[in-house]
């Protein structure tokens, strides 16, 4: 499929690139850049319904503004030109961003960056806090991305937007940045493999930043939720939009009774993990970051915690299910 067609301001002024973004349900896109603000666009579809391109405004000069225009299957269509409307310099409004801690208390000297939202990510504009914790920027009206990240918090990020003839503050509350660590040993059995497979790891929260087992299939890991250090827990069968659980899956976390987390670990036989479930209580659940991975579920979580259960996800090697009967100690990482 192939159309082409012209960018340009209302005073003839072709567009660059980075300005826009064009998408259609399809695959193999290619946008290819002429002289004076031309593009061809052309990608592959085995669709049989029809669905138009769309352009979408993003430069941080442009007024966001979508257009939908058609193509053609054995002809380049010619959609015409396009036209973007700039902002004029009047326009430019404050978006001040609020850094706390999670008391309420300023943060000074941290690092704010804004963005348009789905923008360039090179045009980010960036400041620091002063001591009331504020970093004030001139941008116009539109919808934004402030990123915040300071010396001992974990680094997050809020979206919002700008309202034509309104200036916005927005709040960001950091919280200390959590260290934890995860040692984990489990049993395994696929249905594409006789014999059972094993395997043990350790993996960290490094000041806030989450790593997860086995990076392809993702059933266990550590991440910061706030100021709680959560369990990552994946029991589902195909990822994110296809996901479901399976239903044999559980997870405990048992009581020490006077031995020490590790002692406890050691003494878990995964062979006979079912022994150990009267011991056990139900974790809390958390609710995930905005950005997390949805095919896990997450659950609060402390150093000393010893943590047993069943999940059931896809083997990285064959792409089948394999049910990991596992045993966890959380401690401090430190």
């Amino acid at each position: 499929m192939y159309v082409y067609f012209r960018v340009a301001d209302r005073d003839g002024v072709a567009v660059p690139r980075d300005d826009f973004r064009v998408s259609v349900s399809g695959s193999n896109e290619e946008l290819e850049a002429f002289d004076r603000g031309y593009y061809l666009f052309s990608y592959t579809t085995s669709n049989t319904s029809h669905y138009p391109c769309k352009l979408l405004f993003q430069g941080e000069h442009l007024k966001p503004s979508e257009h939908q225009f058609d193509d053609a299957a054995w002809r380049a269509r010619d959609a015409g030109v396009i036209t973007a409307v700039r902002f004029e310099k009047k326009d430019k409004q404050e978006f001040a961003v609020k850094v706390v801690d999670a008391e309420g208390s300023p943060i000074v000297g941290a690092s704010v960056s804004l963005r348009r939202y789905s923008g360039n990510p090179r045009s980010s504009s960036s400041e620091s806090t002063d001591a009331d914790g504020l970093a004030a920027f001139q941008a116009y009206p539109g919808r934004y991305t402030a990123q915040v990240n300071a010396n001992g918090y974990r680094g997050t990020y809020k979206v919002a937007s700008l309202e034509a003839g309104r200036d916005a503050e927005v709040t960001i509350t950091l919280f200390t940045a959590r260290t934890a660590r995860l040692r984990v040993e489990w049993n395994g059995v696929s249905d594409q493999q006789p014999n059972s497979v094993s395997g043990e790891e350790t993996v960290t929260l490094s000041n806030g930043a989450p790593q997860v087992m086995d990076r392809r299939s993702q059933w266990l890991g550590l991440v910061q939720i706030a100021d709680r250090v959560a369990l990552g827990y994946g029991n589902r069968m195909y990822g994110r939009r296809q996901s479901s659980s399976v239903e044999s899956d559980w997870l405990l976390v048992l009581e020490s009774e006077g031995k020490t987390p590790e002692e406890v670990f050691e003494a878990i036989d995964l062979d006979s993990l079912e022994e150990w479930k009267n011991g056990g209580k139900s974790l809390n659940k958390v609710a995930p970051l905005q950005y997390a991975n949805d095919a896990l579920d997450y659950y609060a979580v402390e150093p000393g915690d010893v943590v047993i259960g069943v999940a059931t996800s896809i083997d990285p090697m064959n792409g089948r299910p394999l049910t990991r009967t596992f045993k966890a100690v959380v401690d401090k990482g430190e």
